[in-house]
């Protein structure tokens, strides 16, 4: 009964859901544990593991088949399994792996914490530096399919491969008000105070203005006026 009651409680965030990715979206978590589950269940006894692996590893390029598939019930792909019964089953999976993962509070499944992104200085090759050096791991939202990108591969899920190292926002009515934030900061030395000092502004979708800057004459990087 407690299993039934997460289920529906799952299949309902689903239904309502608007289809945004923001990091603390339920069900954008729900949907892409359940996703993945989908993919699996329908191919993998067709395809086995190492071509199911290699097919659903960039999911743009299964996504138009795969969609097609699952839009037709009478479709070969669902003669010996119903179409029901592995959408059911997938929700059931995925469920019970966010249920191992997070709890058995489904408002604790938040995308964000499937979905981090972590910024690799060069220097983090060495792992006695990585992780004095790296930023992150941080909640990110959006996926590879959304404005906001926040593409990760299937092979490593959840964990952001591809997105936007710059956002910038030009007002051509007003340029001085035009903004931007950079995933990172200024200063790529991990020893600068403007190393990262933008990563909340871009995490949190804010911009910079322009006309906030100066020039710090110490190591040449913009750097924010005081308030």
């Amino acid at each position: 009964p407690g299993g039934d009651g997460l289920l529906h409680d799952a299949a309902a965030k689903l239904l309502a859901w608007d289809g945004n990715c923001a990091a603390t979206s339920v069900p954008a978590a729900i949907f892409h544990v359940f996703h993945q589950r989908l993919l699996a269940n329908l191919l993998r006894d067709e395809l086995g593991d190492e071509l199911l692996s290699a097919y659903t590893e960039i999911l743009n390029q299964c996504i138009a088949p795969t969609d097609k598939i699952w839009r037709d019930e009478k479709s070969c792909w669902f003669a010996t399994r119903p179409r029901k019964a592995l959408v059911c089953q997938a929700l059931s999976d995925a469920c019970a792996q966010l249920r191992q993962t997070f709890g058995a509070d489904c408002e604790r499944w938040q995308w964000g914490k499937l979905h981090q992104l972590s910024l690799n200085h060069a220097l983090g090759r060495l792992s006695i530096l990585r992780p004095a050096i790296s930023l992150g791991p941080m909640a990110a939202g959006g996926d590879g399919m959304t404005v906001n990108l926040g593409f990760y591969r299937h092979a490593d899920p959840y964990s952001q491969t591809v997105g936007a190292a710059l956002r910038y926002v030009i007002d051509f009515n007003d340029p001085e008000h035009s903004g931007y934030a950079l995933a990172s900061g200024q200063s790529g030395h991990p020893g600068s105070p403007h190393y990262g000092d933008q990563t909340p502004a871009w995490q949190s979708g804010a911009k910079i203005h322009i006309s906030s800057y100066r020039r710090d004459p110490k190591d040449h990087c913009l750097v924010m006026k005081p308030c």
